[in-house]
């Protein structure tokens, strides 16, 4: 069994976006519009501190890779309790286009296919990635390819 990390590419998120997903999602009691501002600029880099090193890997493998296969990727040599695992996975054709699967589609089943794109939160780019392959090496990180960015649209975790 073999697999190789097709690309690693980093995700940042700009000021308005972090400003923007506050203002939707988080709840605030604030008294006034300067203490409004003030509330939801810190809640703004809460929020950008647990984003920091975010990440998407893409990979490849010699079979379909399964959902299960899912939660052993992680960058921690022996899987913990706490170990960052991938997150919104999205599986992909052959010809490296997302298909719509999970949440997101009629899906029942995982897509039978040998290539995933995942997101993966702390990412240190130094160290391997772990998984049902063994230890896979990170490739020089790269950006996000254009066929990826339609399906990865990230969603803060609740």
């Amino acid at each position: 069994m073999s697999a190789k990390i097709v690309g690693i590419y980093p995700i940042e998120f700009s000021d308005e976006w972090f400003q923007r997903y506050v203002i939707d999602v988080v709840e605030f009691s604030y008294a006034d519009e300067e203490e409004r501002a003030e509330e939801i600029a810190d809640e703004a880099e809460r929020h950008r501190d647990t984003m920091k090193n975010l990440h998407v890997i893409e990979i490849e493998a010699d079979r379909p890779i399964t959902s299960s296969d899912m939660g052993l990727f992680t960058q921690d040599e022996v899987k913990k309790f706490d170990s960052q695992v991938p997150y919104m996975e999205v599986w992909i054709d052959d010809a490296g286009r997302p298909i719509p699967s999970g949440y997101d589609a009629d899906y029942k089943e995982t897509p039978k296919t040998n290539r995933v794109a995942f997101y993966l939160h702390f990412v240190e780019p130094q160290n391997p990635l772990y998984g049902p392959w063994g230890k896979m090496e990170l490739p020089s990180p790269s950006k996000l390819p254009e066929r990826l960015r339609a399906l990865l649209a990230y969603e803060y975790p609740t």
